[in-house]
């Protein structure tokens, strides 16, 4: 079934739920950050470790995992300090050191 143009809920606006459970809690004069700030200090250290990662979720973007290919999809190439003779070394060690003065 196709979806027609500006059916639906309008951006912003809360699910039937969503208003359900609101219009409750403000009935109960219920008001939850109120109520964990009093509950947080009551609870076990693990327990309040366990709320505040969930609520995490709510305020912080998950991250995605990120993949890293080298050149045309293949394998990274690690051209490590360890990998080069000393006089290689030295000089890209000079040329880092150069750069970084540059920088400054």
């Amino acid at each position: 079934m196709k979806k027609i143009e500006g059916s639906g809920r309008q951006k912003g606006t809360p699910n039937k739920k969503t208003l359900i459970l609101t219009e409750i809690l403000d009935s109960l004069d219920c008001d939850v950050t109120q109520k964990l700030t009093e509950l947080l200090p009551q609870l076990q250290p693990e327990k309040q470790a366990d709320v505040l990662l969930e609520l995490m979720s709510y305020i912080f973007p998950k991250r995605k995992a990120l993949e890293l290919t080298g050149a045309d999809g293949g394998a990274i190439q690690i051209n490590a300090l360890t990998q080069l003779t000393p006089e290689e070394r030295n000089k890209r060690i000079n040329q880092l050191l150069e750069k970084q003065n540059a920088d400054n």
